[in-house]
């Protein structure tokens, strides 16, 4: 449906100067190394495709430098409450007054940011339990106690306690299903590992389609999430599935 532009918001100094680096950093275009064979011409690990691995890690991709939005990752955290944040609803994306923007929103990527949950994985336990942690190493709490000793601790009470790798996408909603007061407006989109690993899969199409001239890497910055219905065991939930968007800001 057509969707009538809303007046954009005040919005905090300090969040308008470091969107405007990472807007400036994105599309700042990088040069692609012509050779293949050196360290050199490879990248810092961190910037490759990841190699092929048991755990699904994707081959170098000839004329593919660096894994679509990797510069991105991290590149701005915004302080809690700073911003709206959108989430999957019961069938639906709905924003943090649970108002419904409907099926689907589009998004422009300025930053895509882990988070991590240290939880007893029980639903009889005290929610005071659970732990976060912005790098998966050291909780978030000011404690200095690490990720690892936490759910060594945890498990001693219950056995399936476990750590899960979230996403909060950081960028300017372009679009949605229903009209939403937060259009054209920075917001912060999380998604559960299940949208994580969907965001993933987007990631990796994007650099294979970079890769064969299918597409640029500014596209592979416009995301379309779908609230799509899953189910596993018994339990009923609602995914985000990331795709490309045709919206454009």
């Amino acid at each position: 449906m057509a969707l009538k532009r809303k007046p954009r918001k005040e919005e905090t100094a300090e969040i308008e100067e470091k969107v405007e680096e990472v807007v400036k950093e994105a599309h700042t275009s990088k040069p692609v190394p012509e050779a293949q064979g050196t360290p050199e011409a490879q990248g810092t690990p961190e910037a490759q495709v990841p190699q092929n691995t048991k755990s699904g890690g994707l081959p170098m991709v000839a004329g593919a430098a660096t894994f679509a939005l990797e510069e991105l990752r991290n590149g701005f955290i915004p302080d809690f409450g700073t911003l709206s944040r959108l989430k999957a609803g019961q069938g639906d994306i709905v924003d943090q007054d649970d108002n419904s923007l409907g099926k689907f929103v589009d998004v422009e990527v300025y930053s895509f940011n882990s988070r991590f949950t240290i939880s007893p994985n029980d639903d009889d336990a005290e929610a005071d339990v659970v732990r976060y942690s912005l790098d998966g190493v050291v909780l978030d709490d000011g404690s200095g106690v690490t990720v690892k000793d936490y759910l060594a601790e945890l498990k001693q009470d219950w056995p399936d306690a476990n750590v899960k790798e979230y996403f909060e996408v950081v960028g300017p909603l372009l679009g949605s299903d229903e009209e939403s007061p937060d259009l054209d407006m920075v917001v912060q989109l999380q998604l559960s590992p299940t949208s994580r690993k969907s965001f993933e899969n987007h990631r990796t199409q994007m650099t294979f389609k970079i890769a064969r001239g299918k597409a640029t890497a500014d596209d592979s910055r416009f995301v379309r999430f779908t609230a799509t219905a899953k189910s596993s065991r018994g339990k009923k939930w609602t995914m985000l599935a990331a795709s490309q968007s045709l919206l454009r800001g």
